[in-house]
């Protein structure tokens, strides 16, 4: 018998057996590594940069000097005269100080900030003795969970006896935390909502479908429309949902849900708000940028102050940047900081969830959702700068795309 905030836990010797793992250093023999399939390049010349990569050897990055790189396109006279000259409020000013260092620049440099400043950063100091302990509850070998932030489930609860769940804290702020997981796997849902019950989070967001491109992303972990409304057994956890709504306005390819968790042979219920949103692929960028902006919106509505559970399949590239979008948002909507390095940013955020924003196109998203939320919040101004960033993303988004499709045939 154990306990889950009050919730207890009845595990028989079926379902700890199924779940036990292999500890030592063989733990991840036979996993895939998620970098296998990310096939996509950057366009940009990195110089040093890529000799750094074909030699084997890390770079620290620049990050003090990693503002923006100046020299685009961009014209800062005519964004200081199109942009809001002097706000007023404190909040208007660091939208439009933000805007304007993206007008002056291009997107060719952001991009290469992103592969000479984040791409293969690692933080220095940091361990993850969990992690390589525990590689049959990792879905990828080479995605790493670090030890300062991981999430620690209470032995107590779990049917194995273990604390380790491939997830870690990313603090937004004081009253802002993510959860940055893995997807689901099969021997391992219960320990997904033991966590979920543990954290009291009241919003999960799965950012992943169960298959992509033919590939396995994500356990199903919570019962299909064909289940019915009743409750689902997975090892010592129950669910069942209660409402599912796939007609959600202003949010294309999302599913909302609400769910109960409990376990099994327990009364006392957890209720979760269940968002799945399937438009975002694998490596690449969402095909609507509103909907990110309507279900962070959504979120923040919804999660009382407590820990929100986002996975995807490795819990690093859509979670990732995600979770980046909320810290920029903060910066600038609420902490109003008039200078912002995106690429410390993310060192930052890395330093929580190992490798989050896995590509140059996902970091420039992060830009786009991030504009989109300040126009839509009516923090800045939907100017000529903002147009013109918008018509450059969608026209490299619209080139990568025929890019892609040129590879699949």
């Amino acid at each position: 018998m154990c306990g889950v905030g009050g919730f207890g836990c009845r595990c028989d010797n079926r379902t700890i057996a199924a779940s036990k793992v292999s500890k030592g250093g063989g733990g991840n023999q036979g996993k895939r590594k998620y970098r296998d399939g990310d096939d996509t390049k950057c366009s940009v010349d990195v110089g040093a940069a890529n000799r750094a990569k074909a030699s084997g050897e890390m770079q620290k990055p620049a990050v003090a000097s990693a503002t923006f790189n100046k020299g685009g396109t961009g014209n800062k006279a005519a964004s200081a005269k199109s942009l809001t000259d002097t706000p007023k409020d404190a909040r208007a000013r660091a939208c439009a100080r933000w805007m304007e260092e993206i007008a002056a620049t291009s997107l060719r440099n952001i991009r290469k900030d992103f592969v000479e400043n984040v791409k293969r950063y690692i933080p220095e100091g940091e361990t993850s003795d969990a992690w390589k302990e525990h590689g049959n509850m990792c879905r990828y070998e080479d995605v790493v969970c670090l030890d300062a932030t991981r999430v620690k489930l209470n032995p107590q609860t779990t049917p194995d006896g273990e604390d380790f769940i491939h997830a870690n804290y990313v603090e937004i702020h004081s009253d802002l935390k993510y959860i940055c997981a893995q997807g689901p796997m099969d021997e391992y849902v219960q320990h997904f909502w033991i966590m979920v019950m543990q954290e009291e989070s009241k919003v999960v967001l799965q950012l992943c479908q169960l298959f992509e491109n033919g590939e396995p992303k994500c356990s199903e972990y919570y019962p299909t429309a064909a289940d019915g409304p009743g409750w689902k057994t997975y090892g010592c956890v129950q669910v069942r949902v209660i409402d599912r709504n796939s007609n959600v306005p202003g949010m294309k390819k999302v599913t909302k849900s609400k769910m109960q968790v409990r376990m099994e042979g327990k009364e006392k219920v957890h209720d979760v708000l269940h968002i799945y949103f399937f438009g975002w692929p694998d490596h690449g960028v969402p095909e609507s940028v509103g909907t990110l902006k309507e279900i962070r919106s959504l979120i923040h509505r919804s999660y009382d102050k407590k820990p929100v559970v986002a996975h995807c399949s490795a819990g690093i590239g859509r979670t990732g940047s995600f979770a980046m979008v909320e810290m920029v948002c903060h910066r600038l909507l609420v902490k109003n900081e008039m200078e912002i390095r995106m690429p410390q940013i993310a060192i930052d955020l890395r330093h929580q969830r190992m490798g989050s924003v896995q590509t140059d196109i996902q970091y420039i998203f992060v830009y786009r959702c991030v504009l989109e939320i300040l126009v839509g919040e009516n923090a800045l101004p939907k100017s000529p700068e903002v147009t013109k960033f918008i018509e450059s993303y969608e026209s490299l988004i619209d080139r990568k795309k025929k890019d892609l499709k040129k590879k699949q045939k």
